[in-house]
C-alpha cells in the first residue's frame, strides 16, 4: 500500500450518512426500522438538496373561478414538484383547489416525524384549508411537508378492532403537503403602506407591483452591482421581502403573494415569490453575483412583469392605449414585451406608455434574435423609472424572416446585450448603436 493510500485508508466519518447494519442473527426491533426509515429520508434529502431549491415544475397558482366565471376566494394549484432548502421534496400529484377562509384559530394537526414508530398520528381527511384573517395585508402562500397514516389497514390487521388498532394498524405512512398563509408585517412596506388601501384597478396593480419588486430584492441588487465589495453585512439574507419578514421555514417553498383588502382577495402574484430550481447561495458568493439565486430572481422579475402587464391590459375598466407606465410602475424589468394596440387586439400606445422617459427611437429587431437576447438580460438590474438622470430605455419592433413587423414592442435596459451593437459608452454619442465587425 502506498503512503498516500495508507493515509487515506481510515476515512473520515464525522457527520457521515448512516444506515442500520443488518446481519444474520440480529434481533430487529421497531427502533431499528425507525432508524432505517430516518436514514433513508436523510439520504433522499441530501440528493434532493444537491439538485437545488425552488420549484422544479408545475405548481402554478391561479385565482379560482366558479362555473359561471365569477371569482372565488380560492386558488387553483396545478400538479408539480418543488424542493425546499432542507431537501424536502414537495410533490402534488393532482390539481387542487385551496379555499381561503377566515381564521378560525384551529390548532394544527399533529405530525409524524421521519421514521417515527412510537406515534400513531392522524389519518388524512379532505383537502387542506389554509386560514387567513381578512383585511388589508400582504400574505404569502407556502407549501411544506406533512405526514399521516393511510386509512388502508396493514396485512394481517382485520376487523374493526379498538381505537388503538384503527389508528396504529395503517398500511402506509403518507408523505403529503401542508399549506399555510403567512403574513408580511405592514411595517416592512414603509411609506408605501397607505398605497395598499387603493381599491381601484390601477391602485391594486400599483400595490402589486411595489410588493413584487420588494419581494424580488428591491434596489439592493442594483446598488450592490455598483459597489459589490461594500454595503451589506450578510450577503445571503440581506434583501427581499420574505427574507426581511422571516416567514418561510427551511422545509417550505413560497408559491404566491396575496394582497388583501376589506372586500377580500384583491390580487395574487405568483412570480413575485416563485423561483425556478436553483443552487442556494453560499458564503463564497460575492453578494450573490453569478449565483443561482440571482439568476432565478432575474428570470422571475421578467416573468412577473409579463404576467402583470397582460392582466392589466386585459382588465375591463382599463383603456390600455391610454396607459402610462408611470401610473403603475416605478421599475421595469431589464427586458420585456408589450402588445401594441391595433384594430383587432388590445394593447398599448408606445409613445403614451413611455411618455416622460428617455427612450430611443424605435428600431427593428429580427425575431430570431429574441431568445438569446432575452436570456442574456436576466442578470441585468431593473430599469429605475424614478432615477435622475433618467435611464435610457431601448425600444424595438420585432419582425419575422419575411421582413414584416409584428404587433409586439420590445423594450430593454440601456446595457442590454444587443446584437451587432457598439460597446462604446452608450451614455454618450447620442445613444449610439454603431455596429462592430
Amino acid at each position: 500500500m502506498s503512503a498516500l493510500a495508507e493515509a487515506a485508508a481510515p476515512g473520515y466519518f464525522d457527520g457521515a450518512l448512516r444506515a442500520v447494519n443488518f446481519f444474520g442473527g440480529r434481533l430487529l426491533s421497531g427502533r431499528d426500522m425507525a432508524d432505517e426509515q430516518a436514514a433513508s429520508a436523510a439520504r433522499d434529502a441530501a440528493i434532493a438538496s444537491a439538485a437545488g431549491t425552488g420549484i422544479a415544475r408545475g405548481l402554478v397558482v391561479t385565482r379560482a373561478r366558479s362555473s359561471n366565471g365569477s371569482l372565488l376566494n380560492a386558488v387553483d394549484l396545478s400538479p408539480g414538484t418543488a424542493i425546499a432548502p432542507d431537501g424536502s421534496v414537495l410533490r402534488l400529484a393532482a390539481a387542487l383547489r385551496i379555499a381561503l377562509v377566515p381564521d378560525d384559530s384551529r390548532a394544527p394537526a399533529a405530525e409524524l416525524g421521519p421514521g417515527e414508530f412510537r406515534l400513531c398520528g392522524p389519518k388524512p381527511s379532505g383537502n387542506p384549508t389554509p386560514s387567513v384573517q381578512y383585511g388589508t395585508a400582504l400574505q404569502v402562500l407556502l407549501v411544506g411537508p406533512a405526514q399521516a397514516l393511510s386509512s388502508e389497514q396493514a396485512p394481517g390487521v382485520s376487523g374493526e378492532g379498538g381505537t388503538a388498532l384503527n389508528r396504529c394498524g395503517a398500511r402506509w405512512r403518507l408523505s403529503g403537503l401542508r399549506f399555510r398563509l403567512a403574513t408580511i408585517p405592514g411595517a416592512l412596506l414603509g411609506s408605501d403602506a397607505p398605497l395598499f388601501n387603493d381599491g381601484s384597478t390601477l391602485g391594486r396593480h400599483r400595490a402589486r407591483h411595489l410588493a413584487a419588486f420588494a419581494a424580488l430584492g428591491g434596489n439592493v441588487v442594483a446598488e450592490a452591482l455598483a459597489d459589490p465589495l461594500g454595503g451589506l453585512d450578510n450577503p445571503l439574507r440581506a434583501y427581499g421581502l420574505l427574507d426581511a419578514a422571516g416567514v418561510v421555514a427551511d422545509n417550505e417553498v413560497p408559491l404566491a403573494l396575496f394582497g388583501w383588502q376589506p372586500g377580500g382577495l384583491a390580487w395574487l402574484d405568483m412570480w413575485a415569490v416563485r423561483r425556478s430550481l436553483h443552487a442556494p447561495a453560499s458564503a463564497a458568493d460575492l453578494l450573490l453575483l453569478g449565483s443561482g439565486r440571482r439568476a432565478a430572481e432575474g428570470e422571475a422579475h421578467i416573468r412577473q412583469f409579463a404576467l402583470q402587464v397582460a392582466e392589466l391590459i386585459n382588465a375591463g375598466d382599463v383603456l390600455p392605449a391610454g396607459l402610462k407606465a408611470a401610473s403603475v410602475f416605478r421599475y421595469l424589468p431589464p427586458v420585456g414585451l408589450l402588445p401594441l394596440a391595433s384594430s383587432t387586439r388590445r394593447g398599448i400606445d408606445a409613445d403614451t406608455f413611455f411618455s416622460g422617459f428617455a427612450v430611443s427611437e424605435d428600431d427593428f429587431l429580427d425575431g430570431a434574435l429574441l431568445e438569446p437576447l432575452w436570456r442574456g438580460a436576466a442578470m441585468l438590474p431593473p430599469i429605475n423609472l424614478t432615477s435622475e438622470p433618467a435611464q435610457l430605455i431601448w425600444r424595438f419592433r420585432l419582425r419575422g424572416d419575411d421582413g414584416n413587423a409584428s404587433g409586439a414592442l420590445l423594450f430593454g435596459h440601456r446595457h442590454l446585450p444587443l446584437p451587432a451593437a457598439s460597446r462604446e459608452n452608450r451614455a454618450r454619442f447620442d445613444h449610439d448603436r454603431y455596429p462592430t465587425f
